[in-house]
């Protein structure tokens, strides 16, 4: 299990891992990473587990490499586990209606950002990662051009997990293959933003994967 004691898991990413967050009392919101806490703190009292969540609605990979320092790098305690989902909205700045649309990441690019936001992590603070893939389902607004945008990402985001030796977790494989039992609007309002169904799934195969893992222990 890659858990340990005392480790202090830091979820980084946008809206569906911020989840409202700072409505919440426990400030871990009311999705995916309250789903994960709630769980470890079930299964494992003796670990002593931290669990903090530093989503932040709209973000893109960009974002998050802006504010590494005090949303990351500069934590007490130090983070010791840091889990990853980010990129939907690069793709999702392409096909805004609203307003001009933004330039699209060219996937190398994205991946040397993304490569770049692991190496300060893990030579900084000598954390283990899990990455997660973005995904999308088609749900308005959502269109098959998303998915030709996403999709080289989505590669680029496994080669990371490669790359770092981090469990990775499939969500766009996973959020597709439910589909196949219930309609894509019972797993996402918006083909991005998770129903609550969607918010278990995902952290159903984040706990699986964290147990899977090789750890410390």
């Amino acid at each position: 299990m890659l858990i340990s004691r005392d480790d202090h898991v830091l979820f980084l990413g946008d809206s569906i891992t911020d989840g409202g967050r700072e409505d919440s009392a426990s400030g871990l919101g009311a999705g995916y990473v309250s789903l994960i806490a709630g769980r470890l703190f079930m299964d494992y009292p003796e670990k002593q587990l931290c669990i903090t969540n530093r989503g932040v609605n709209g973000n893109r990979l960009a974002n998050l490499l802006e504010r590494m320092g005090p949303d990351v790098l500069e934590v007490e305690p130090a983070p010791t586990i840091v889990s990853i989902l980010i990129g939907i909205n690069d793709v999702w700045a392409v096909f805004e209606e609203e307003g001009e649309d933004a330039e699209p990441v060219p996937v190398t690019q994205f991946y040397e950002d993304y490569s770049r936001l692991c190496r300060r992590i893990v030579e900084k603070l000598k954390a283990r990662l899990v990455v997660m893939e973005p995904f999308c389902l088609p749900v308005e607004p959502v269109t098959a051009e998303w998915h030709a945008e996403l999709d080289p990402k989505i590669q680029a985001v496994r080669q990371i997990a490669t790359d770092f030796g981090a469990p990775l977790i499939p969500l766009d494989g996973l959020f597709t293959a439910a589909c196949s039992y219930a309609a894509p609007e019972y797993w996402t309002e918006d083909g991005v933003h998770p129903t609550l169904a969607g918010h278990q799934l995902i952290a159903d195969a984040w706990l699986d994967a964290v147990r899977r893992a090789k750890g410390l222990d």
